[in-house]
């Protein structure tokens, strides 16, 4: 045999010997994922998609058809928003309108199909992906593909419900059927199925409390609908737990059941993940998918776990070092929707505290720690735990601030660098329009002003 058979043979048995580790490779990587859902389903984590339809409340079909129906009506309107501004409400409080439009004609162009969604309303839809659910999977599929395509609740369509019942309780002098409304909007994307669910609920929950802010502002808000709202205790860290169960269900099952099946690493799925994938990345999924699903899977659940405050480590740095392939797809959702579901905890917090401070008018307290006297401020300003601190400050006789303390411990799932775009701490009052001026209530992302007319 001459030396060329034997580069040739050598260069085979080393080929096989490559694909022979591969392949253990990839084989030992789905043990390890085995070994991690049967650990989870050991605990009583749910962790098949059958499980996860077993949480879902009971469903109506027609009525979801009908829900469907008209949320797909609603973004066929072409309108993005029917949100009133805080220089809109400035206008508002100045003239004392109570039986005004307070937003231009997006309001009055959606009057007919609003007067069907409070009709649906009433009949109790499911407003998360648990609403289609059962009816998506009873086909028995469960591949990657089929799952991307389950209908989820759309995140346009329900914030312009929510804005426009926000619009129609500052439109009319009593504001209950609105924010009855308003109520029940909440609550059917009160259990939230995936991500977007949650994220969806948040933005909803956020529209609510500020319109029960302008309104008391206004002085249209009843006693007992103050107190149940200012009272409500905070969900929006276990809500995106509840989304983080589904989305470890329905995205790490789904990618491991078709790449053992169907071997999605070596297919064409710009379809599925809607981008090219490079060869290098095709070879890194083939690898180690299943190892990521592990790693996926297991931290989603520990981030899951550690926002119900079941859980006392979570480390974002570690977590992103472990991942390869499929598994930095998780790496965006575990760490930016935890960071935003504290965020507008926070914020809901901000504006109870806001509404209670301006309530009791003036004069304001000095300081923060006049405002801590008053233990149902105390909760609000410093509830511990994983809540972030708020900070009182008095800008002038008049004019308050509330917004996140600087100085707040940030929970491990969180990044500390967040806390300083955060917080309005010592800025002077915010102006607003041109010319720039100071409103009676001006509520951004990071804080809430508040004018309290003096007596």
């Amino acid at each position: 045999m001459g030396w060329l058979h034997w580069v040739v043979l050598i260069g085979v048995v080393l080929l096989a010997g490559l694909m022979a580790g591969a392949l253990f490779m990839r084989d030992l990587g789905f043990r390890r994922y085995s070994a991690v859902v049967a650990e989870q389903r050991s605990r009583g984590v749910p962790t098949s998609i059958e499980e996860l339809i077993g949480l879902a409340p009971p469903v109506d079909r027609s009525v979801q058809a009908r829900w469907r129906a008209l949320t797909d009506r609603l973004l066929a309107a072409d309108i993005n928003d029917v949100a009133v501004n805080d220089l809109a409400f400035a206008q508002l409080v100045a003239v004392d309108v109570a039986a005004a439009s307070p937003a231009d004609d997006r309001y009055q162009r959606l009057a007919h199909v609003m007067a069907e969604v409070r009709q649906e309303l009433a009949r109790g839809p499911v407003g998360s992906g648990f609403g289609w659910l059962a009816e998506h999977f009873s086909t028995g599929r469960r591949d990657l593909a089929y799952t991307v395509a389950m209908p989820v609740a759309n995140l346009l369509a329900n914030r312009l419900m929510a804005e426009w019942f926000a619009c129609d309780a500052l439109a009319h002098p009593d504001p209950e059927e609105a924010l009855a409304d308003l109520d029940r909007l909440k609550r059917t994307l009160g259990q939230p199925a995936t991500l977007i669910d949650a994220c969806i609920l948040l933005a909803v929950q956020d529209i609510r409390d500020v319109a029960h802010l302008r309104l008391d502002v206004l002085g249209r808000l009843s006693p007992g609908r103050r107190m149940a709202w200012r009272t409500e205790s905070a969900h929006q860290l276990d809500a995106m737990a509840d989304g983080l169960r589904g989305e470890r269900i329905l995205s790490f099952a789904a990618i491991i059941e078709s790449d053992r099946t169907e071997t999605y690493a070596l297919r064409d799925v710009s379809g599925v993940l809607s981008n090219r994938v490079s060869l290098a990345r095709r070879l890194n999924w083939y690898l180690f998918s299943g190892d990521d699903g592990a790693v996926g899977s297991n931290s989603l659940l520990r981030c899951e776990e550690r926002l119900r405050q079941r859980c006392p480590d979570f480390s974002r740095s570690d977590l992103k070092a472990e991942l390869r392939g499929i598994g930095m797809i998780s790496y965006p959702n575990v760490s930016e929707c935890s960071i935003t579901a504290w965020d507008h905890e926070a914020r809901g917090r901000m504006l109870r505290l806001a509404d209670a401070i301006s309530e009791r008018g003036s004069p304001l307290p000095a300081d923060g720690a006049e405002v801590e006297r008053q233990p149902a401020d105390l909760t609000l300003l410093r509830p511990g735990g994983d809540s972030a601190a708020l900070l009182y400050e008095r800008l002038s006789d008049d004019r308050f601030r509330i917004t996140i303390d600087p100085a707040t411990p940030v929970p491990d799932f969180a990044d500390a660098g967040h806390i300083a775009s955060q917080s309005m701490a010592g800025k002077p009052p915010t102006l607003v329009g041109m010319p720039a001026r100071l409103l009676p209530l001006v509520i951004s992302r990071h804080a809430v002003e508040v004018m309290v007319p003096a007596r």
